[in-house]
C-alpha cells in the first residue's frame, strides 16, 4: 500500500485548506472596507493580518512536529481539520457582526493550525510512501497547494463581488472548510515507521545544530527559498500576469505544473538531476516574463497580440515545469534522507524557515517597490538575479559538502 497513491481524501483535504486559509486571508483585505472607516486603519488591519498568520510558524512549527511523531497523522489530521471548520464559523461571525478585531484572531488561530498542519502532513507522506511514490505525492501536493495559493489570490475579490456580501462569503469558506474535513474523513491511515517510546530527546536547539552541520541543511535553504521567491511572485501575481492572457493565465501555469510531474515521472530514479537546472531556468523566466511587457493600445494589431500573448504564454508554462521539478524532488529527498525516528521534527524545522523567509521576501518586497521604487520589470529582475546568485552559491556548497563528506546525512 505504500506504493499506492489512492489516497484522493488527503489531497484533497489539503486543497482545500490551503484555499480555505487563503481566501480567508485575502478576503479579509477586501472586507476591510466594509469595516474601516479610514484607509490607514484598513492599510494597518491588512498589513496586521499577514503578519499574524505567518508568526506561528515561528514558534509551532518545531513543537508541532515533535509531538506529532508518534501519534496517528490520520486522526491529527481530522481533529485539525475540525479545528479549522470551528475557527472559520467564527470568521462567519465576525463578518456578519462587522467584528474586524475578531476575524484577525481568527487569522491568528488559522496560523497556528496551519504551522501544526504542515509537519504533520509530510510526516503523514513519509510514513505511507517511499521512492517514486513519495516523489509523486510531493509533486502532485506541491502542485495543489501553489494552484489554490494563486486561485484565492486571484478569485477572492471577484468572489466577494460577486456574493455582494461579506456574511454570504463566510458562509462560502464553510463550505469549503466542511468539504476538507469530508475529505480527512475518507483518508487511508498510515503505518507508523516510528515504535514508541520516543528514542530522540533532543531539545531544539541541539537538534538545530546537528542539522545545521549534516547534509539535511542545503536541501532546507533550498526549499526555504522557493518559498521565499514565491511569496514575491504570488504577492504580485496579478500585475505579473500581463493583460494578453486575462484570465488563463492561472490555468496556463497550472497546467505547466502538472506537466513537471510527467517529467518528474520520466526522470524516475534520477530525478534529483532536474534540480539545479530548474532552478536555473526559474531564473532565466522570471527575467524573460518580467520583460514582457504589455503592447500600448494603439498601433498594434491582433496578430501582435496574438504572438506576444503565445509567447507568454510559453514562458508561464515553462514556469509552472520548473516549479514543480524544483519543489518536488527537495522534499522527496529531505523526508527520505530524514531519520525516521525524527522525520516530523525536521519538516517542522523546515516550515519555520520557510516561514522566516517569507517574512523577509515581505520585506524585500517592501524596500524594492517602496523605498526604491523599483518599476515592476526591474523588481522582478531583482528576482531572477537573485535567485541566480542563490543557486551558484548552493551548487558550490553541494560540490564541496559531497567531497568532504559523501555519505553524512545527519550527525549522531
Amino acid at each position: 500500500m505504500r506504493g499506492s497513491l489512492g489516497n484522493s481524501g488527503f489531497y484533497l483535504s489539503q486543497a482545500f485548506d490551503v484555499l480555505t486559509n487563503n481566501l480567508c486571508k485575502q478576503s479579509f483585505l477586501f472586507v476591510l472596507a466594509y469595516f474601516s472607516a479610514s484607509q490607514s486603519s484598513s492599510l494597518l488591519m491588512a498589513n496586521l493580518a499577514i503578519t499574524v498568520y505567518i508568526i506561528p510558524f515561528l514558534f509551532i512549527s518545531y513543537w508541532a512536529g515533535r509531538h506529532a511523531e508518534h501519534r496517528n497523522k490520520r486522526r491529527l489530521i481530522r481533529i485539525l481539520k475540525a479545528s479549522d471548520l470551528a475557527l472559520l464559523t467564527l470568521v462567519t461571525l465576525s463578518y456578519a457582526l462587522h467584528l474586524p478585531s475578531l476575524t484577525l484572531v481568527m487569522i491568528f488561530l488559522l496560523g497556528c493550525k496551519t504551522a501544526i498542519m504542515t509537519p504533520v502532513k509530510f510526516a503523514y507522506m513519509s510514513e505511507r510512501y517511499n521512492g517514486n511514490a513519495l516523489l509523486r505525492s510531493n509533486g502532485l501536493m506541491q502542485t495543489l497547494s501553489l494552484s489554490c495559493m494563486l486561485i484565492a489570490v486571484t478569485s477572492a475579490g471577484f468572489i466577494l463581488d460577486l456574493l455582494q456580501s461579506p456574511s454570504t462569503f463566510g458562509v462560502l469558506l464553510l463550505g469549503l472548510s466542511a468539504a476538507g474535513l469530508f475529505s480527512a474523513m475518507c483518508m487511508q491511515d498510515s503505518a507508523s515507521q516510528v515504535s514508541p517510546p520516543a528514542t530522540e530527546t533532543s531539545g531544539f536547539t541541539t537538534m538545530t545544530k546537528r542539522i545545521a552541520r549534516s547534509a539535511l541543511a542545503p536541501l532546507m535553504w533550498a526549499i526555504a527559498w522557493f518559498w521565499f521567491i514565491s511569496a514575491m511572485f504570488v504577492s504580485q501575481f496579478i500585475n505579473f500576469v500581463k493583460l494578453e492572457l486575462a484570465g488563463s493565465a492561472l490555468g496556463i501555469f497550472v497546467t505547466g505544473m502538472l506537466a513537471g510531474m510527467a517529467l518528474l515521472e520520466t526522470l524516475k530514479r534520477h530525478f534529483h538531476a532536474a534540480l539545479l537546472p530548474s532552478g536555473i531556468m526559474l531564473s532565466i523566466l522570471t527575467a524573460s516574463i518580467a520583460l514582457y511587457d504589455s503592447p500600448s493600445a494603439g498601433g498594434v494589431s491582433h496578430t501582435d497580440l496574438f504572438d506576444r500573448a503565445a509567447g507568454l504564454s510559453l514562458l508561464l508554462f515553462a514556469t509552472g515545469v520548473c516549479a514543480t521539478s524544483y519543489i518536488a524532488p527537495l522534499y522527496t529527498r529531505l523526508q527520505s534522507l530524514a531519520p525516521a525516528t525524527i522525520t516530523a521534527r525536521v519538516m517542522g524545522l523546515s516550515s519555520l524557515l520557510n516561514a522566516i523567509l517569507i517574512v523577509l521576501s515581505t520585506l524585500f518586497a517592501f524596500v524594492l517597490l517602496q523605498l526604491l521604487a523599483l518599476p515592476l520589470t526591474e523588481y522582478f529582475m531583482a528576482i531572477s538575479i537573485s535567485n541566480l546568485l542563490f543557486f551558484s552559491i548552493y551548487a558550490l556548497h553541494q560540490h564541496r559538502r559531497k567531497a568532504r563528506h559523501p555519505k553524512q546525512v545527519l550527525l549522531p
